[in-house]
């Protein structure tokens, strides 16, 4: 799986980068238009199906970050940490997060000299578009980074079997289970074992995709786990396609429950 280019890097990781890029764009363009449009039209249709079968992006993003922050032969000291990884994160965070508010009032004719310590003071307050979000959560997981090593260089691969067993029972099949039918009984279980919490904190939300990266960089997969993974990967597009189509029917509107 680890092929590697002239300049020593890994191929498959390059490319899954400049997909997930591609998909971000798709996404966006798709989503943005998909809210305005009246449900069942055929315009409607079209755009659920690329917004569903992009919803993959993100998660790619923070495996490609796992294949490599996570891995044990790679040196990274926490002085590294902070200025190469986080600083980059926090000045870039800053730096839109500024440059959007001072758009919005250049547009809207309110730009003044005194705009700009007043915009940054909004963004360190954590003022900034919705789309930004993944800086912040990036900050976050290189934050849990340290400890994270920590459980990589003692884990066996058993270990991260149940990690992933426990992380998708709590954070992918009960919430889906909940949000679609709802249960008391199985919400009051949930609440109480307070693992919701845990994981539902936002970098914690997409720590299984981060370690996963370095999962399937590290381990090689049998024939039956990969045609599991491909078989579960079609159906799930093809559910998040067709179930959003019925859920918005029914409510009369985009209904994002299988986005998520």
């Amino acid at each position: 799986m680890a092929r590697t280019n002239e300049g020593g890097r890994l191929a498959y990781a390059d490319l899954l980068r400049v997909m997930a890029m591609l998909a971000v764009i798709v996404l966006h363009v798709s989503g943005g238009w998909l809210e305005s449009l009246p449900v069942g039209t055929a315009d409607w249709h079209a755009l659920n199906v690329w917004d569903s079968l992009c919803r993959w992006c993100v998660p790619v993003f923070v495996m490609c970050s796992g294949m490599f922050l996570l891995d044990p032969k790679k040196a990274l000291s926490w002085p590294s940490l902070f200025l190469r990884y986080i600083l980059r994160m926090v000045t870039a965070l800053l730096f839109w997060g500024t440059a959007y508010r001072l758009l919005y009032e250049l547009v809207a004719g309110t730009l003044r000299p005194a705009s700009l310590p007043r915009v940054l003071y909004a963004v360190i307050l954590g003022n900034t578009e919705t789309h930004l979000w993944y800086l912040t959560m990036t900050i976050g997981l290189y934050l849990l980074t340290p400890l994270l090593r920590a459980f990589v260089r003692g884990a066996r691969r058993s270990d991260f079997h149940w990690f992933f067993l426990v992380y998708a029972l709590f954070m992918l099949v009960i919430p889906l289970f909940l949000r679609l039918r709802g249960s008391q009984t199985v919400a009051l279980y949930a609440n109480r074992l307070y693992l919701n919490f845990t994981l539902g904190f936002p970098p914690l939300a997409f720590v299984g995709y981060y370690l996963a990266g370095y999962y399937l960089k590290t381990y090689t997969l049998g024939r039956l786990a990969e045609g599991l993974i491909y078989a579960l990967g079609i159906a799930g597009g093809a559910f998040t396609v067709l179930g959003t189509s019925l859920l918005s029917r029914r409510a009369g509107a985009l209904d994002v429950t299988l986005y998520s």
